[in-house]
């Protein structure tokens, strides 16, 4: 089995890659309707660039193969006067509530 790489996608690798992303989603056993690649888009072009958030979209990859993804974003948050940090998220809310926002190509049982 050949290892395991992380590519980071753009937007235009995001928007381009529609029947990849589906395909991995119909094999795995994350949510189809809240995970599919039709409402993470639509989600984005509603509340994403409009509030300051950046896409983060993990890919992993075994050889060629697309074998997981992390549809995340972040954003600049400021704390107090002079502090400001990236929050990383996932679609449903910060990361360390869970990994439920991931979509790995496991068989469905």
């Amino acid at each position: 089995m050949s290892a395991l790489t992380l590519r980071r996608w753009g937007v235009d690798q995001w928007l381009g890659n529609a029947v990849a992303w589906n395909l991995l989603l119909a094999c795995s056993s994350a949510d189809p309707l809240f995970l599919s690649w039709e409402w993470l888009t639509h989600w984005w072009q509603c509340y994403g660039g409009s509030l300051g958030r950046a896409p983060d979209i993990l890919a992993f990859y075994r050889g060629e193969d697309l074998v997981g993804l992390a549809p995340l974003y972040h954003r600049r948050v400021m704390r107090g006067l002079r502090l400001a940090h990236s929050v990383v998220h996932d679609v449903r809310g910060p990361i360390g509530y869970g990994l439920q926002g991931l979509l790995i190509g496991e068989r469905k049982r």
